[in-house]
Formats: structure tokens, C-alpha cells, sequence
């Protein structure tokens, strides 16, 4: 942490995991569970880089709507600890994966639930791979997710955003072109979203830590800071 701010970088903290989220298989919120997010807590609540936390997950989604009164346990029981604690004040968030069917006005049902009443979120996250190869702000998710989410009352924006790595790798498509950026942080979507972050830190299911550490420029880069380079 102290690393990263060094380069004036600062995280937003998953204190899930895949054996500690609410559904896990089975929708549960437990003395354990929550002894496991105080512990994250703990461990990364001093750091001032420490942007936000993250509490729910895509365990929430369109066909777990069941477990949001859960979810929102959580969020209460972990302000309520960071407030115990003296901590200073951390914005707690909720994350849900969408997905290309038409279910986003159940994403904002499950969006405004998160956001009511004294245990609510600060903000609101939601992971969108749609835009692939030759996509637009309308074949893709973006105009009806900005469409539902126009008047959202809390900071929001997209996580893991650009093509879908198992597309990526059906070589029909081009992939990760990341022409999006540009729509993402223009005029069609920055009055609404928060702008976004690029999935993902380290490439999934890779099992050859033999370059991490190493600052490795991958090809599909290029397309990502020629987006950025025209603002």
C-alpha cells in the first residue's frame, strides 16, 4: 500500500472472498463472515490510500435478488465497525455483474434497495463485459444502463469493463480494442457514471508468477491509452 502511494495510486478494497460472500453457495451472513470482513477492515482501514471497500459481490445479481436483505446486513454490521473502531469515514459499496439480457430494470430494483434506508451504500458499482470487436454505445449494455441508471442518487460506475476474455478468445472477434473508452468518459456517459475500471489487474488463471512485478506492456495497451489520449 505504501507502494502504491508513493505513485499517488489508491484502491478500492474487495473485502470478500469467495469462501466469505454472502452466498457462497449457500446464503448465509454469519459471525464468521463477518469476523472475516473486520479483519480486511483492520488490516487496510489506516492505509490513507484506501479509497473505498467493496462488500457485496456478483453473488447479487438478477437471480439472487433473495439475498439482498443480507447484503444489507453486511453493510451495517461493517459501518457500524468502522465506526467502533474510530476508523475514519469509508465508503462502502455494492457490486453486481450484468449480463446482455434484458434484466436492467431488476438491476436498478436491486440498485435502489442497496441505496434506502440507514444501512445503505455510498456508492454502486456494476461489471459490464458487452462491448465487443465492433460494438456501439447501443448494441452493447451502455445506453440501457445509462438510460436506467440516469437518475441514480449515488456515485456509480462500471467495473471490469471491455470484452468478456472468454469472447476474447473465440478468434471470430477482435476482442479488446477498448474503443469504449472514449464513450465511457465522453458526453454520452459521464454526466451519469463515475467512469470505470478496465478488467483486470493480473490475468486471470494465469498460473506463471515468473513476471510479476515486471511492468509488461500488453498489445491490446495500445488501443486502451489511444482512448485515454484524446481527452
Amino acid at each position: 500500500m505504501d507502494k502504491f502511494m508513493e505513485k499517488g495510486i489508491y484502491l478500492l478494497i474487495d473485502i470478500t472472498t469467495t469462501s466469505t460472500d454472502i452466498y457462497s453457495g449457500s446464503p448465509t451472513w454469519t459471525n464468521e463472515k463477518f469476523s472475516a470482513y473486520m479483519d480486511m477492515v483492520d488490516a487496510f482501514a489506516s492505509y490513507t490510500n484506501t479509497l473505498r471497500f467493496y462488500l457485496v459481490d456478483d453473488s447479487l445479481s438478477d437471480s439472487t435478488t433473495y439475498i439482498a436483505p443480507l447484503c444489507k446486513a453486511a453493510v451495517r454490521n461493517v459501518k457500524g465497525y468502522i465506526k467502533a473502531r474510530g476508523y475514519r469515514s469509508i465508503p462502502i459499496g455494492g457490486y453486481v455483474l450484468t449480463d446482455s439480457g434484458s434484466a436492467h430494470e431488476t438491476y436498478r430494483l436491486i440498485a435502489d434497495y442497496m441505496a434506502c434506508g440507514n444501512s445503505a451504500i455510498d456508492f454502486w458499482v456494476l461489471a459490464d463485459y458487452s462491448w465487443c470487436d465492433n460494438s456501439t454505445f447501443t448494441s452493447s449494455n451502455c445506453s440501457r444502463l445509462t438510460e436506467s441508471f440516469s437518475d441514480y442518487p449515488l456515485p456509480i460506475f462500471i467495473t471490469d469493463y471491455a470484452c468478456d476474455p472468454a469472447i476474447e478468445n473465440n478468434s471470430n472477434i477482435a476482442g479488446r480494442i477498448f474503443d469504449e473508452v472514449v464513450t465511457i468518459y465522453g458526453p454520452k456517459m459521464s454526466d451519469i457514471w463515475s467512469g470505470g475500471i478496465v478488467y483486470e489487474w493480473a490475468t486471470f488463471g494465469d498460473s506463471d508468477f515468473s513476471d510479476y512485478g515486471k511492468e509488461i506492456s500488453l498489445e491490446r495497451y495500445a488501443g486502451f491509452l489511444t482512448g485515454f489520449q484524446q481527452f
